[in-house]
């Protein structure tokens, strides 16, 4: 029988600093976060509500239809009712990306879902552990500079840091999974 694990317990997981910018306008009032890429995950990224979503007070927006979350085992766990936008930076790779909100783990309050990975198709080096953006579509949208973004992995042994793109409405995707998601 399989055993089960919180996501942040596999030191095999893919985490990495991130920094959020709620205000589309500023560079400071960076939230900064340990997000989670998630090979379960079928929206392009979720926060959490407690740490990020009311502790930073981000303006969130409705949807138009509540979407039921799953978790990994197809259990129905909540409804997602809200989303927002955000620039999101990990490196020198930037973005703006669409996150709905839920309960998640504290260690891992930013989860990056399969559509975050088949937009920017990252690299991964294992031996290093990092992440490369060397892919068209980051080299022309995400990165300024003509080089790729080489961004180390966080350790399971790294501390959190203290203190989105989507190519669909945030309406569009009828039920999201998220395995990071706690009950």
């Amino acid at each position: 029988m399989a055993e089960l694990r919180a996501a942040g317990s596999n030191e095999n997981s893919i985490r990495m600093h991130t920094s959020i910018f709620p205000s589309r306008n500023s560079n400071h009032d960076a939230i900064p976060a340990v997000a989670l890429v998630d090979l379960g995950c079928t929206a392009v990224a979720f926060a959490d509500t407690i740490t990020v979503v009311q502790k930073y007070g981000i303006p969130v927006k409705p949807l138009q239809h509540p979407k039921p979350l799953r978790l990994a085992d197809g259990v129905p766990s909540s409804f997602i009712t809200h989303y927002f936008t955000a620039r999101m930076q990990v490196g020198l790779h930037k973005e703006t990306a669409l996150f709905y909100f839920t309960k998640l783990a504290t260690a891992t309050p930013i989860i990056l879902g399969i559509p975050w990975l088949r937009s920017h198709d990252p690299k991964v080096i294992w031996s290093t552990p990092s992440l490369t953006f060397n892919s068209a579509y980051c080299l022309t949208q995400c990165i300024t500079a003509s080089t790729p973004v080489f961004t180390p992995l966080v350790s399971n042994t790294d501390e959190p840091p203290s203190g989105l793109r989507d190519s669909t409405s945030p309406n569009h995707v009828p039920t999201t999974t998220c395995r990071g998601h706690t009950r």
